[in-house]
């Protein structure tokens, strides 16, 4: 048994987002072999079962406290840059990369980064890469991009790679997961309740946030050539729970209601939830959809990300209507558990959201079964046993803990021909700033 700390970079609380629900189920799971302790930045309002929730409220000091007495540590991008001094303790550093933030931000900076921004961003993941013991990829494509990150940045080395020549001491694979407890519906929130949704109606659920990096504008124009007015688009969430998220993260969001009231679609047959659903709540809108949905542009973000909230809709047993190209995607086509469709085109995936509806009764029963041996894979007590044999012997990173000689040195950053070290790494204040309000999703 070791003491494991996971760090949280997002609320956890009644009303919680993908990075919360991630440090709680991990927190969760890993408790029935180790003393677990989570930090959160806020004063949380969720009980917490078989570990402790601790409240660090940003303070250094009390995350220092926290961490000296770990026999590891589990965090989050951007939890380095904020507090570095994790680095300098001699405790074992998990990096947690399920998120593919780098690529995600490229998005973000179309509303108006700058080079500063992205620089700063890419000092982040090069500092966590470096300082990291242990990292934690969420698909295999994923682990092949951080893997070449590292051997980039010469963390894959004579030291790391004598000591397992498979990698796998240095990096696994852990999905976004879903609770081995099969969903319980317990008050009606959807169908019959929300203006304009009837009980018979057939729902499309969109089962989290609208990001930037997303394509609900093809759904929304897709749902204006559907003409039918039993089928109805739920957008599940909008405001996000965390006070600080940037407003540029809600871009997107904002300019798919635009389209859906220039359509005449608003309120009619797509609709949008403007507060974020609690996480003990969210079983009873997924169960009383019919369909869940996602789409998304065709960019290099897609290659590597995992759509966390799909995951849902595989614990649901919801058939899944998706743009091809992405990991979620894949398993949908590989597994027969839905229909996927090309790139922005809102006339296949109209095509697709009637075959769905009209699909009869064994068409869809068979959709259920084959989600829910899908979900039984997907089980966070099933995933999360890579971390879990880590933390039994939490280690330094063969590298570190047996030091290369001064010819093997790792190079820690790559020569800037536009400035020296010192200058490409450091991470101005106000950036820094922005840091410290900075959620992923």
């Amino acid at each position: 048994m070791s003491r494991v700390l996971i760090i949280s970079n997002d609320y956890v609380s009644k009303r919680m987002a993908g990075p919360a629900i991630r440090c709680f189920n991990l927190s969760e799971v890993l408790s029935r072999r180790h003393e677990v302790k989570l930090a959160c930045e806020n004063e949380p309002d969720i009980e917490a079962r078989g570990f402790s929730l601790v409240p660090f409220k940003r303070d250094p000091e009390s995350l220092r406290a926290l961490a000296a007495e770990s026999n590891v540590v589990v965090l989050p991008p951007y939890t380095l840059a904020i507090y570095p001094f994790l680095k300098d303790l001699g405790v074992p550093l998990v990096m947690d990369l399920y998120d593919p933030f780098i690529l995600e931000k490229l998005e973000v900076y179309q509303g108006g980064g700058t080079r500063e921004q992205f620089q700063s961003d890419l000092n982040v993941l090069k500092d966590l890469l470096i300082a990291g013991d242990f990292f934690i990829a969420g698909t295999e494509d994923q682990r092949s991009f951080w893997l070449g990150m590292l051997a980039s940045l010469g963390r894959i080395n004579p030291r790391t790679y004598i000591s397992d020549k498979s990698l796998n001491n240095l990096i696994c694979t852990i999905p976004f997961g879903v609770s081995s407890k099969p969903p319980v519906h317990s008050t009606q929130v959807l169908k019959g309740v929300v203006k304009g949704i009837e009980r018979d109606d057939f729902v499309l659920l969109w089962a989290g946030g609208i990001w930037n990096w997303f394509d609900p504008f093809t759904l929304i124009r897709a749902m204006g050539r559907v003409n039918d007015p039993a089928i109805k688009l739920f957008f599940l969430g909008v405001k996000h729970p965390h006070p600080a998220m940037p407003k540029e993260q809600f871009r997107v969001a904002g300019e798919a209601k635009e389209l859906a009231e220039k359509l005449g679609l608003l309120n009619k047959s797509v609709f949008f939830n403007h507060e974020w659903v609690p996480f003990e709540m969210r079983q009873n809108f997924l169960l009383e959809a019919d369909a869940g949905v996602s789409t998304h542009f065709d960019h290099v973000e897609n290659r590597f990300s995992i759509r966390t909230r799909a995951l849902d809709y595989i614990w649901a047993g919801l058939p899944m209507v998706m743009t091809a190209g992405d990991y979620i995607s894949r398993l949908v086509e590989e597994r027969d558990v839905g229909i996927t469709i090309p790139q922005e085109n809102d006339e296949a995936l109209a095509d697709a959201i009637v075959r769905l509806k009209n699909a009869d009764r064994t068409a869809i029963q068979s959709y259920k079964k084959r989600l829910t041996q899908l979900a039984q894979e997907f089980r966070w007590d099933v995933i999360v046993r890579p971390l879990d044999e880590y933390c039994l012997a939490p280690r330094l990173a063969a590298d570190k803990a047996d030091p290369l000689s001064s010819d093997e040195a790792i190079p820690q950053i790559v020569d800037d021909p536009e400035g020296s070290t010192a200058k490409r790494r450091s991470i101005p204040e106000k950036v820094l700033n922005l840091l410290k309000n900075l959620l992923i999703k």
